[in-house]
């Protein structure tokens, strides 16, 4: 019987990604010793930048992080399978109802942040950095972080995620 070595498969990414700076860490993808591993790089977005750089708390950073995922599920693509009503304009789009459901405790979400909801938004969403926007929207320009911050103690508290 004749056995051949199996080949692990390991997604570390290209080579010129790493020359950017960029912090990252090895993760298996299994159990296995040995096994498959992905790169993952850890400062791709302004929210894990903060949260490595010991900017926000893992609470702060997991709310935002939930925050991001709701919208992303919230505004992603439209329904994959056919709809087979008859139709008079092919420009209306119709979400399916797991989008539905996340675009509806999206805005849940932000509505319990109040007044603190758009300088989350514009950090977690639109990956803007905290002091721009508050620079652009209110002339105060260092009060960006602490407003990110407040907002995403709010959020976490209408999760009820808890403190570390």
């Amino acid at each position: 019987m004749n056995r051949k070595k199996q080949r692990v498969l390991t997604d570390l990414g290209p080579a010129e990604r790493m020359q950017h700076g960029d912090d990252w860490r090895d993760e298996p993808l299994d159990t296995r010793p040995g096994g498959p591993k992905r790169r993952r790089i850890l400062t791709a977005i302004p929210l894990d930048r903060f949260f490595h750089k010991k900017l926000l708390t893992r609470r702060q950073f997991e709310a935002g992080e939930r925050l991001r995922l709701l919208h992303q599920r919230g505004a992603g693509s439209g329904r994959v399978t056919a709809d087979l009503q008859p139709r008079t304009s092919a420009g209306r789009r119709e979400m399916s109802d797991g989008q539905a459901e996340a675009w509806a405790d999206y805005v849940r979400a932000c509505r319990s942040m109040g007044r603190l909801a758009p300088a989350v938004i514009a950090v977690v969403v639109h990956d803007e950095a905290p002091n721009d926007w508050a620079r652009r929207t209110m002339d105060a320009g260092r009060a960006g972080m602490t407003l990110l911050r407040l907002g995403l103690d709010q959020l976490a508290d209408f999760w009820g995620i808890s403190v570390d």
